[in-house]
């Protein structure tokens, strides 16, 4: 497991990380030893409980897989909070949003998210042989992301957010259903009452940029018509449950 943390700990921290194949590789070695486990794992001393020396070499390669799965959830965690964190230099009561607001505003950092969402997710499911623990993975950090956007949007309750924080968040969201659902996480997974807490919050925030003056000519909303589509104008031809259903 060091070794696995240090590979890790050697990568970008940025949206350009990349799954190392190394590590790929290593939590294949120790599903295979779980698979083979009756084969791998045996006593010539008489007497012995095998059953009972398989259950716990079963155990501490399952725990092992746990704590590798932590591992990673933490790493691609760090990606998301790093993320965040530009977007809140655009918060409405800080001196550094006044110059940003000076800027076009684009969503950039939610396209490039989205981007690192969708290669390590392929990653992930191309290179890791145990498709039970591929699931376990994707979702488990699907709901480390919706939990870490949920409280980022809880400490700003009492403030709209500024229109490129909007932008890219709806990005993000939007995305991350769409290409966690192509993986295979069931609707039920992904439509969770934190994934509804944020979507709600978006949805309110839109229509709030919407009666902002000389909004309907501002960069802003030109570039959720024609990128975003608006976080209510989603395409119609993917069905999703929940509010993205209801709101194409």
């Amino acid at each position: 497991m060091e070794c696995f943390d240090a590979w890790l700990k050697r990568t970008s921290k940025g949206c350009d990380f990349i799954l190392p194949n190394e590590c790929c590789n290593m939590i294949n070695t120790v599903a295979a030893l779980k698979a083979n486990i009756l084969k791998l794992c045996t006593k010539e001393t008489q007497g012995e409980d095998m059953h009972q020396y398989h259950n716990q070499t079963e155990a501490n390669l399952e725990k092992i897989q746990r704590r590798l799965a932590y591992i990673l959830n933490e790493k691609l965690g760090t990606v998301l909070e790093g993320v965040l964190a530009k977007l809140a230099r655009y918060d409405s009561n800080t001196l550094l949003s006044s110059v940003l607001s000076l800027t076009k505003p684009t969503d950039e950092v939610g396209k490039a998210y989205v981007e690192f969402m969708r290669v390590n997710l392929e990653q992930l499911r191309q290179k890791l042989s145990d498709e039970v623990y591929v699931l376990s993975t994707m979702e488990t950090w699907y709901m480390a992301q919706t939990r870490m956007i949920s409280e980022w949007l809880n400490a700003r309750k009492n403030h709209s957010l500024h229109p490129y924080q909007f932008t890219c968040l709806s990005t993000i969201m939007k995305k991350m259903y769409s290409d966690f659902e192509l993986q295979g996480i069931s609707p039920d997974a992904l439509d969770t009452m934190t994934y509804k807490t944020i979507s709600q919050r978006l949805q309110v925030e839109e229509a709030t940029i919407a009666v902002q003056p000389d909004s309907s000519s501002s960069p802003t909303r030109t570039l959720f018509g024609t990128i975003t589509g608006g976080f209510s104008g989603l395409s119609s031809s993917i069905p999703k449950p929940g509010f993205l259903s209801k709101m194409g």
